[in-house]
């Protein structure tokens, strides 16, 4: 045969696995806990560059709206793989959810009680005889009775409000509220954004560590799906390492798919740097990125037992592994 030649077949052969391999993507639905806020942007941002292209993965990204409603898609099948928080999860878990926390995130407790600055409520037993607003789906609503367990709060001494989601940080604005649950990365730069001065106080200075925000599966996906859940972890490293070095760099990258949230730059930019702020604790700082610590989930897993949350005396392991995230 012809040097020619040869050289031609040999590029259509190669053309055509590429195009075989482009083909083979694996498709992979990741369903994040809320709207967009600051620690989604590193997915969106990896998208855009192509990180989770280069792990033959076909991501496609969908909001959802609170970490009780999000675990029960996965939990169902619905969406295999979700961002959401970890101690909800757990919950969810204990009561025979098959769902699984495969990489951590947020693994300090960003999680907070937030009030007025000039109507401050600045600890859990000063919640007696005031409104609290929250909705019930939420992460932070679903770690309240920890809180209240663990300072003897009487939590029928508080007047609850469960407004709809998103609803609640118009009721502090309003002063129809004494204070709300919240998360800092989230709820602190849009009171910043709105002009309102607030206090707060930490469920975690007040007794509840928690690893909080992190990548959650369906174990019976999970078992099938092991290397793509390991391609796609590698990807999503590979983006919150961006994020680190370049916050502001992250959020444009993201708002180029995200282009209906551009006026929140500023906002999400914020919120990002309060996230990456609660990447790693004492326990877990030396380990892979997104690695979480055993001491860290028995803590969390204690405070819950204690508050009544979960019951049983299952080891940290059927509620987390690490065992998919690259050394």
């Amino acid at each position: 045969m012809r040097p020619f030649l040869k050289t031609v077949i040999a590029a259509a052969i190669c053309a055509m696995a590429g195009i075989g391999s482009a083909r083979a993507a694996d498709t992979l639905p990741l369903k994040l806990d809320w709207s967009l806020y600051g620690m989604h942007t590193p997915f969106y941002a990896g998208l855009s560059k192509g990180y989770y292209t280069d792990e033959g993965i076909d991501l496609t990204i969908a909001e959802g709206n609170s970490a009780g409603n999000v675990v029960k898609l996965v939990a169902s099948g619905e969406d295999p793989i979700a961002f959401i928080d970890l101690g909800t999860m757990t919950i969810g878990a204990s009561k025979g959810m098959p769902v699984k926390a495969i990489y951590g995130v947020h693994q300090k407790n960003p999680m907070v009680i937030i009030s007025r600055k000039d109507k401050p409520v600045e600890t859990p037993k000063a919640l007696e005889d005031k409104v609290l607003a929250m909705a019930a789906s939420e992460s932070t609503a679903q770690m309240l009775p920890a809180l209240l367990a663990v300072n003897q709060v009487d939590a029928k001494k508080i007047n609850i409000l469960n407004p709809a989601v998103g609803a609640k940080n118009a009721l502090l604005l309003q002063g129809r509220t004494d204070a709300v649950t919240g998360v800092t990365y989230f709820a602190l730069p849009i009171f910043q954004k709105q002009g309102l001065d607030v206090s707060y106080f930490t469920y975690a200075d007040n007794g509840v560590p928690a690893l909080e925000g992190g990548i959650v599966a369906n174990t019976d996906w999970l078992a099938k799906n092991q290397d793509l859940a390991k391609r796609f972890l590698k990807a999503t490293s590979r983006a919150i390492a961006d994020a680190k070095a370049n916050p502001e760099a992250t959020v444009d990258e993201a708002l180029k798919i995200r282009t209906d949230r551009s006026r929140d730059r500023d906002q999400l930019v914020a919120q990002l740097k309060l996230s990456l702020d609660l990447l790693t604790t004492e326990n877990s700082k030396d380990l892979a990125p997104g690695a979480m610590a055993d001491a860290d989930w028995l803590a969390m897993i204690d405070g819950m037992q204690k508050a009544g949350l979960i019951k049983g005396d299952r080891p940290a392991t059927d509620y987390y592994t690490n065992e998919l995230i690259s050394k």
